[in-house]
């Protein structure tokens, strides 16, 4: 007898894990992704044969585990929203599930569409999947109010994993505001982005304009135990991505704030951010044609900043309430003003008191006033400071423009085809 209930409690656990570790094949087995996703258990992979599927998902909440696989990848898979709703739409609770079990991969994600809304492509709230081998292309997000946000993404509350993803052509266009055209991620921990390419995503808006490539921010976890909000950016490729504004547009390949100032870190890490370009800027809140940070730190190594374009900071354009920064074994290099009056600091423009460090980097070739470095607003005796350390600054037009800025050069060169410096 006891050995009866040995093999039947045996056999019981077998069956639930096979019921756990289901494959289910579309169409084999249901002929669209949306039936396959309703009619599966915690633990499934649904394995999708190559073809066009005309569909726009809703994902079950809070089901964990579901891996939803391209089998031939993300050429040869394709889910086409048909410009009627978005592609894939899901919401959980980070607190009970969608962590990282949960898996789409090698699919493409297109011709999606939100309007007044987020994530015209993919929209993700409290949930934290990994999402691996997408071509996210042509979505597209419209409306009049505020704060629309990413055209081809859009994930909220996300601590995960987005590897070897294309967001191509993603498009947002409003009338009052608009954030991240390829994609907008908040982060509530441990973000990575790796060997991922943003590439033409056009951000066009009347309001506010951030972010064409990318729009990062923080959500700060409700558990205290938690790491703090960061994000690395790894072996990523952001370039021809456009920010566009009758006043103010910022950050045409990555825009950076956080809610709390003290709590978002951006690690750049062999990245190359090129010709991307914000139209205009009216004050000294806006500008950034590569990279545009306020409220953060940025780590930034191994990388190309080149041939941005911005009315100011078109490399790179440090705002308000940012930490102390470095950037290390980086080219910095012909970045330019959008307009004959932009107010300079083509490559590196900053704002307040920050403490910069420049380490074996090379600045060359950029337009007027390479490094523009501005205490608008000191706190106490505290100014702005610029280390560098051997670092080559040559052949820019006007070398520095430093205004309230405490500059150290250590084992440095400079040379400039005209010279205006100041401090």
């Amino acid at each position: 007898m006891k050995y009866s209930i040995i093999l039947s409690l045996s056999l019981w656990i077998f069956i639930s894990d096979l019921s756990a570790q289901q494959t289910i094949r579309v169409p084999s087995d249901f002929n669209s992704i949306q039936l396959a996703l309703d009619s599966v258990e915690e633990g499934a992979t649904i394995l999708v044969a190559p073809s066009t599927y005309f569909e726009n998902l809703v994902w079950p909440e809070n089901v964990d585990g579901i891996k939803l696989i391209g089998e031939m990848g993300a050429e040869n898979t394709i889910i086409d929203g048909g410009g009627e709703d978005r592609v894939i739409y899901m919401t959980g609770s980070n607190s009970q599930g969608l962590f990282e079990e949960t898996l789409i991969s090698g699919f493409t994600i297109q011709n999606g569409y939100a309007e007044d809304d987020a994530g015209a492509g993919i929209y993700i709230s409290g949930a934290s999947p990994a999402l691996r081998n997408l071509i996210v292309q042509n979505n597209r997000g419209v409306g009049f109010d505020e704060n629309i946000r990413g055209g081809g993404m859009c994930i909220k509350d996300f601590v995960g994993t987005i590897d070897d993803c294309y967001f191509l052509n993603n498009t947002l266009e409003t009338v009052r505001g608009s954030e991240g055209a390829g994609l907008y991620l908040e982060a509530s921990g441990k973000v990575l982005v790796q060997n991922c390419t943003f590439d033409s995503n056009p951000n066009k808006a009347f309001g506010l304009c951030l972010g064409g490539g990318m729009y990062i921010t923080s959500q700060p976890s409700s558990d205290p135990a938690a790491d703090p909000p960061s994000v690395i950016i790894k072996n990523c490729i952001v370039s021809n991505n456009s920010t566009t504004a009758p006043d103010n547009s910022s950050g045409a390949g990555i825009y950076v704030t956080a809610f709390v100032s003290d709590t978002l870190e951006i690690v750049i890490d062999s990245c190359q951010i090129s010709n991307n370009t914000t139209n205009i800027s009216d004050d000294f809140l806006g500008g950034g044609g590569g990279l545009y940070l306020s409220n953060s730190a940025l780590i930034m190594s191994n990388s190309v900043v080149s041939n941005n374009s911005s009315d100011s900071g078109a490399g790179i354009f440090f705002a308000r309430e940012v930490l102390p920064s470095k950037i290390s074994n980086t080219i910095i290099s012909q970045n330019k003003l959008t307009t004959d009056d932009g107010f300079g600091g083509t490559a590196i423009f900053n704002l307040d008191p920050v403490e910069l460090t420049m380490e074996n980097c090379l600045i060359t070739n950029n337009e007027f006033r390479s490094i523009l470095m501005i205490t608008l607003q000191a706190v106490g005796d505290e100014v702005a400071k610029l280390n560098l350390i051997n670092c080559t600054v040559a052949n820019n037009e006007n070398a520095f423009g430093l205004f309230g800025v405490n500059l150290n050069i250590d084992n440095s060169i400079y040379g400039m085809k005209k010279q205006r410096y100041s401090t």
